[in-house]
Order: C-alpha cells, then structure tokens, then sequence
C-alpha cells in the first residue's frame, strides 16, 4: 500500500524534473555544469532537501534514468567539496584598517576638536559649557567610527574625517583656541 506523502513526494519529484527537462536554458541551466544531472541547477539554488526527501528523488530519479553519476543527484551535491581558502586578501585587509585607523584615530581627533570648539562657543557658564562638550565629544567618536565603516571606500571615509576635522579645528581657531 502506498503512503499518501510518499505518493505526493514522487508526483512532486515528476514534476520538478519534468520543469528541469522543459527548462534547459534558463539562467541556472547546463551552461554551469553540462556533465551533472539536471536536477543539481534546482538543489543548487535551494537548501539540501531532507533524508527522507532526498531518498524519494533519488528512487525517482532512478526509475527516471536521467543522465548523470551513478550516485544520482543528491551524490552529485555531496561530491562538491569547498576549498578553504583565505577569505580576505591583502587589499582586502589593508582598506578594513584603513577604515579602523580612519574610524577610531580620526573619530578621536573630531571628538577632541568638538569638545574644543563647543567648549569656546558655548553661550554657558564655564564649567556647564566644559561638561557639555565633552558629553558631546563622546557621541561624536562612535559616531565618526560608524560614518567611517558606511562610507563606500576607505579613501571617502578619510576624506570625510578630514573634512570634519578641518572644519571643527576652524571653528574652534575662530572661537579663540590656540593649538
């Protein structure tokens, strides 16, 4: 007696290899990989499909007799092996410290110069404008990292940095500060 799921498994599995077969130019298609089974173009774009799920595509896919490896699609999936490889080049690694020098030696520099500058210009007593600038310092350098890391490349992350760095060391040159 056949199960009701398993019934519904192998009309499932016709059917997709039925789509794969009518399907054989489309953007995943043999162009990648004209030795494997067609199946593997679907499985590749999806998760791996379950053990019970991958033992009915396998005996449909048998009873099929389409054209790849004895060990069938799921084996063909299995026989693809990831190479380990360094991730991050030395380009790579050189912009993302970059971008941390520009983010936290930058980010200090503006915070510094802030807490400079609006401590000068501040309309406030002198101890009231002090504790306020500083506070405002320690939200400029967070800030600064993060503009750093959203900038697109690391040269713009250290042009901004400049940018803010010139235009608060001004401010704070007009306010009065003698570096």
């Amino acid at each position: 007696m056949v199960q009701p799921d398993a019934l519904q498994n192998s009309q499932n599995v016709r059917f997709l290899h039925s789509l794969i077969a009518n399907q054989s130019h489309n953007q995943h298609g043999a162009a990648r990989n004209r030795r494997a089974c067609p199946c593997i173009p679907l499985f590749s774009c999806v998760a791996r499909p379950s053990k019970s799920a991958a033992r009915v595509l396998q005996t449909e896919h048998d009873k099929m007799g389409a054209p790849c490896s004895s060990a069938g699609p799921i084996g063909a999936l299995s026989e693809r092996k990831t190479k380990k490889t360094n991730l991050l080049t030395k380009r790579d690694r050189l912009i993302i410290a970059g971008r941390i020098l520009a983010g936290v030696g930058g980010g200090y520099l503006c915070a510094s110069l802030l807490t400079i500058a609006s401590a000068r210009l501040l309309p406030l007593a002198r101890l009231d404008a002090t504790i306020i600038s500083t506070l405002m310092g320690l939200i400029c350098w967070p800030i600064m990292v993060m503009v750093c890391f959203a900038a697109r490349t690391a040269v713009r992350a250290w042009g901004i940095v400049l940018c803010v760095a010139i235009c608060l060391a001004s401010a704070a040159i007009l306010g009065g500060w003698r570096p």
